[in-house]
């Protein structure tokens, strides 16, 4: 049995930093519901806009991803083909569950960010 080539080096560096900002923007949402809670509102509107902005760097890696055809992600593998055109491959981007739910994030959080 053969062994499976190595994945691309650039493809895991990009899952690495959008598993690093999605813990990111966790610590930047739960420091800002501890300064509103402690009456602090512009250092938590300050942590929540922060954390909106990471939400969006983690839909541009997730998206990068699917565009760039990185195969060894598991949702990349399921949600996209090697011959679809690129508008099909960037709409895979909340095709499933877990995209869809990063989707809302991301739509909920800049709403907020913007209120």
């Amino acid at each position: 049995m053969t062994p499976l080539p190595d994945p691309p080096a650039l493809g895991m560096l990009a899952g690495s930093v959008g598993k690093g900002l999605v813990f990111a923007a966790i610590a930047a949402f739960a420091t800002s519901a501890l300064l509103w809670i402690l009456d602090k509102k512009r250092p938590g509107g300050i942590a929540f806009t922060v954390g909106a902005t990471l939400v969006l760097a983690v839909f541009g890696v997730h998206a990068a991803l699917l565009l760039c055809q990185q195969y060894e992600y598991k949702y990349v593998f399921d949600n996209t083909q090697k011959d679809m055109p690129t508008v099909y491959r960037f709409s895979a981007a909340w095709a499933a569950q877990e995209g869809s739910f990063l989707l809302w994030t991301l739509t909920s959080a800049l709403v907020a960010a913007i209120a």
